[in-house]
């Protein structure tokens, strides 16, 4: 996912845990699918659009600051 490595487990109705072991993240959800229905969760979307972006600027930003912080 982004180019990241994802472990994933899931339960009945929707229930997802997602890892994301490079960004330290992890992700759980609950919701509830009506049964038998088969679809993409829309979690996966929220994750690729949303979830990990915001990770990742998290990341650049304190890595920037960082880098400010050393180099005065």
């Amino acid at each position: 996912m982004r180019g990241h490595d994802v472990w994933y487990a899931s339960g009945y109705g929707g229930q997802y845990i997602f890892m994301v072991p490079s960004l330290d993240l992890i992700v759980v959800t609950t919701c509830s699918l009506e049964a038998g229905r088969r679809r993409r969760p829309p979690i996966v979307g929220t994750m690729e659009r949303m979830i990990i972006p915001a990770i990742l600027d998290r990341i650049r930003t304190r890595e920037l600051a960082l880098y400010d912080l050393l180099t005065v």
